[in-house]
């Protein structure tokens, strides 16, 4: 293992995804892993459908996971805020807001180059043109790099939020995601359906954790919610009830309760261990499975004839080509890519006398 990678699984280690003795949550790990896997799916899925002009059976896994795919991402998102907002305004910004905003800059322009360029180009657009474009990125996020977007946007919210009633909030914005408005742009949109997910992760932080203990304890009884909950969660997605006012708020939560129960449950199974590394890693494959996915449709993924096995084998290659990015990457030097260089950390406030200390790297795949 290189020196730079060593670096950043260590970084990776050290992520807010931890208890606060430094060891990670293996239920976490899991969730965060289903969920990841999920949302690779999606896109898979759709660029296979696109490209065929029909669907198949796999449609019908991503239509069950819609209800519960990026509310339980948020809510996991959540969890640990609690203790980033003990720190220091210039640690908190640096770590939650810096920390994300520093990889959607790199990686939207990466995919704005290699792909959305491109396609402007042959549509004949100038470049002026182009450089709108690029310049929208900043408020109109690229694709799926959206959620790591949001993520800064929220982090900040909460932190200036943080004497307002919790009911209140949790109210407002659960109100707001029952309304579903819509307004064409994705950060108001996305803020309306997702963000009383990642505030509830936050306030509701040692309540999910003592059911994911409960789980543990109680393997019998999570494996009957899991079934009944994927019961009424296959009725009400194919009655078309998933989309309804206050029925998708409730969906989204007891979905998310399910994800964790999942992933505490699956973390007792040794040969389940790859979605724990897909959980600790889900950034790293949140950022490069876009590129990923170009590369292994070009390379003939998605030319099986069935659709379903089609979309599904391009939504593992998919995964594994971003975690295979990410290694040669580290191998070649290109550590900025995934370990968030020092001229882009804000400056700690420091005493007048000055200790030696050892350099930090904050790394994209916690």
């Amino acid at each position: 293992m290189s020196a730079a990678d060593s670096t950043t699984r260590r970084a990776t280690a050290a992520s807010e995804d931890a208890a606060p003795g430094g060891a990670r949550v293996a239920w976490v790990d899991y969730s965060k892993g289903i969920c990841i896997f999920l949302v690779v799916m999606l896109h898979a899925n759709l660029e296979v459908q696109d490209s065929r002009g029909a669907t198949g059976w796999l449609q019908y896994v991503v239509e069950f996971a819609r209800p519960f795919r990026m509310p339980d991402f948020f809510l996991i998102a959540g969890l640990f805020l609690s203790n980033a907002l003990r720190r220091p305004w210039r640690v908190y910004l640096d770590r939650k807001v810096a920390h994300f905003a520093y990889f959607y800059v790199l990686w939207a322009a990466i995919q704005f180059v290699l792909f959305e360029s491109r396609y402007q180009q042959r549509l004949g657009g100038t470049a002026v043109d182009i450089g709108k474009d690029y310049l929208l990125t900043f408020i109109e996020p690229v694709g799926s790099l959206w959620f790591i977007h949001s993520l800064a946007l929220y982090f900040v919210i909460v932190r200036l939020t943080r004497r307002v009633p919790p009911w209140l909030i949790l109210l407002l914005t659960g109100g707001l995601q029952c309304l579903g408005p819509r307004t064409g742009w994705t950060v108001p949109d996305e803020f309306a359906q997702r963000f009383v997910y990642f505030y509830s992760g936050y306030v509701f932080a040692p309540q999910i954790f003592r059911l994911a203990d409960w789980s543990l304890g109680h393997a019998g009884r999570a494996l009957g919610y899991l079934a009944v909950w994927g019961v009424v969660e296959q009725y009400c997605v194919a009655h078309g009830w998933s989309t309804l006012p206050g029925v998708g708020l409730a969906l989204g939560y007891v979905g998310a309760i399910a994800v964790v129960f999942a992933g505490g449950l699956l973390s007792r199974l040794s040969w389940t261990s790859w979605l724990r590394y897909l959980g600790e890693n889900s950034i790293v494959v949140y950022l490069g499975y876009y590129t990923a996915e170009r590369i292994a449709v070009a390379f003939g993924a998605s030319r099986l004839p069935d659709i379903g096995s089609a979309a599904l084998v391009l939504t593992v290659c998919s995964v594994i080509g971003a975690l295979l990015m990410r290694e040669v990457a580290m191998r070649l030097g290109l550590t900025f890519l995934y370990v968030r260089p020092r001229w882009a950390r804000l400056p700690p406030d420091l005493p007048v006398r000055r200790t030696a200390v050892a350099p930090q790297v904050d790394a994209a795949g916690g």
